[in-house]
């Protein structure tokens, strides 16, 4: 045996920087965004990535209960697109919870959370998310400067301690992560500049 192919056997090669990481994406939303905003950004993630499973976290409203036909209508409407498994909750839940509950039921090592009300306008957007991955250091990050879209690192995620559900409502769990992971790891999380993504 060749002193290249032992070292090729024994070492092990370094990953393509330009290969497509696979992901899970995350979507969090609720009834009253079904149709102007989670409808559209689910198709249009299935026009621009067919491959990548999609968890959808569904919650309910506060003191109110779960609306059938809502449940009913974005059932149908997921059982239309490949690959997306809905997770619902009878009554509301901080969004702490349906982050967590994302990153437990996502099969892939890295998840793009994404907020319901954001607009994916360039088609090339979800590939150079998967790009910098590696260009990371299969690190975290966040996009644009915002926790409405943001890319974990599951190994990070699990040495950090997931998100804080003792935040109830709807803020602070990201603030909380921030510091977290600027004391664990001695640097602030970082950041990916994209044109293409808004809210």
């Amino acid at each position: 045996m060749t002193l290249a192919k032992i070292i090729q056997k024994f070492v092990p090669c370094r990953q393509d920087p330009e290969a497509l990481a696979p992901i899970t994406i995350g979507i969090t939303t609720f009834a009253a965004r079904f149709y102007t905003y989670f409808a559209p950004l689910l198709a249009r993630i299935r026009e621009l990535d067919q491959q990548s499973e999609v968890v959808v976290t569904i919650n309910g409203e506060h003191q109110q209960e779960f609306d059938e036909n809502y449940r009913a209508e974005i059932l149908k409407f997921i059982a239309e697109q490949p690959r997306v498994y809905p997770v619902f909750f009878p009554s509301f839940r901080g969004l702490a919870k349906l982050w967590n509950t994302v990153v437990i039921h996502a099969s892939q090592d890295y998840i793009l959370m994404l907020n319901d009300d954001l607009s994916i306008t360039a088609a090339d957007c979800l590939e150079k998310i998967k790009l910098h991955i590696p260009r990371n250091g299969y690190r975290s990050f966040t996009i644009n400067q915002s926790w409405s879209h943001f890319l974990l690192s599951r190994q990070e995620i699990e040495q950090l301690g997931y998100f804080d559900e003792r935040f109830l409502g709807i803020g602070e769990e990201d603030g909380d992560l921030t510091w977290r992971y600027l004391d664990e790891y001695r640097r602030p999380i970082a950041n990916l500049r994209i044109r293409g993504i808004e809210n």
